[in-house]
């Protein structure tokens, strides 16, 4: 038996230290599988009416139709032809049974949204804070006032700017400065909205911490230019196929114009907002004012033991409150759903550290 004398009358049997995280790794795993279990419940519920637009273009296209010059709306391409390829995948089964597949389609991607998590958290702080960060994530896609699991724009949108904050949070180079680009700008094709990833983004080129090599105006300016051409080449690249089948006007339009200025929103959007605000307060009011708390004693911690300032924290911050901009003018619940990930981040993180030292 290996022992290490710490102390005085103090001994570490570190089998057992060995055997006691092996146990909370098999809990993790176990917990994550049953969340997602419960994730997929949700792909029998009744099919809402966005998910039936969608369908309806996915199906066009399946027809040889262009979606924005053949057919209006005002969402990114992104969704449509996947459910296109989706569709043409499970042309054997039954329309229900298609539609149940989507749906479980979406709860993996759920999943691969919490492995992102549990990566994000282990790299930025310690193992426990990604793995209750991905739990509590599958824990909030199970509510149904949220319908994560079901066939919307923002589980995909979501899980590729989770991946984009990973790949800078830790380590910040060029090359990661573009696949994260590259990564927000796969999740924006689902969602618009991602994009307001960007300056958490762009805020984590200047990381201390993180940085790749010795910092210098140039290799900024590098990271800044390569982190704009990962996000705005893939657009390009879209653009140039829409141009080519004689639909770039109206894919301008429809998916740019059109959400600017012309998508309605509620007739009193705010008191739905706020209406929708208390509802979510109500529910999560423990966590909350757990959340409020944690965090403002663990930045105190972080800012004492890290002799570099750590950006990340503020980077996930402005993140979570820029996802929560859409939701203002438009109160629907599934918006929150780009909401959700930074709460269950941020809250891992409170919960992770207690008054004066990290658990």
């Amino acid at each position: 038996m290996l022992k290490i004398r710490t102390a005085p009358h103090i001994q570490i049997d570190w089998r057992i230290v060995g055997r006691g995280a092996r146990w909370r790794r098999l809990g993790f795993w176990a917990i994550f599988l049953m969340l997602c279990g419960a994730c997929a419940l949700g792909a029998w519920a009744a099919l809402d009416r966005d998910e039936g637009a969608f369908l309806v273009m996915a199906q066009q296209i399946m027809h040889g139709r262009v979606p924005y010059r053949d057919l209006f709306d005002h969402k990114a391409p992104a969704i449509y032809y996947l459910l296109a390829g989706l569709l043409a995948l499970t042309q054997s089964l039954s329309v229900g049974a298609q539609i149940v597949t989507l749906r479980l389609c979406v709860v993996l991607v759920n999943a691969l949204s919490a492995l992102g998590l549990l990566r994000l958290g282990t790299r930025w702080r310690r193992p426990m804070t990604g793995q209750l960060a991905a739990l509590l994530w599958l824990a909030a896609s199970a509510v149904p006032l949220f319908n994560p699991s079901q066939l919307f724009t923002e589980p995909f949108a979501v899980c590729a700017t989770i991946w984009a904050v990973e790949r800078l949070a830790t380590r910040v180079s060029v090359r990661s400065a573009f696949e994260a680009g590259l990564l927000l700008a796969a999740g924006s094709l689902f969602k618009q909205t991602a994009i307001l990833a960007l300056p958490s983004l762009g805020l984590l080129l200047f990381n201390p911490g993180a940085l790749v090599g010795a910092p210098s105006k140039r290799r900024v300016y590098r990271m800044l230019v390569a982190l704009s051409g990962g996000v705005g080449l893939p657009w390009l690249a879209v653009g140039g196929a829409f141009a080519a089948l004689g639909a770039l006007q109206p894919f301008i339009y429809q998916v740019v114009i059109v959400n600017l200025i012309g998508y309605p929103a509620t007739s009193n959007p705010f008191e739905d907002f706020m209406s929708l605000g208390l509802k979510v307060v109500i529910v999560f009011a423990g966590p909350l004012i757990l959340l409020a708390g944690r965090i403002k004693s663990a930045t105190y911690r972080s800012r004492r033991e890290s002799s570099t300032r750590d950006l990340t924290l503020p980077a996930i911050a402005l993140l979570a409150v820029l996802q929560t901009a859409p939701t203002v003018a438009h109160p629907y619940p599934h918006y929150l759903i780009q909401v959700l990930p930074w709460f269950a981040l941020l809250l891992a993180f409170g919960l992770m550290t207690s008054e004066g030292r990290a658990l």
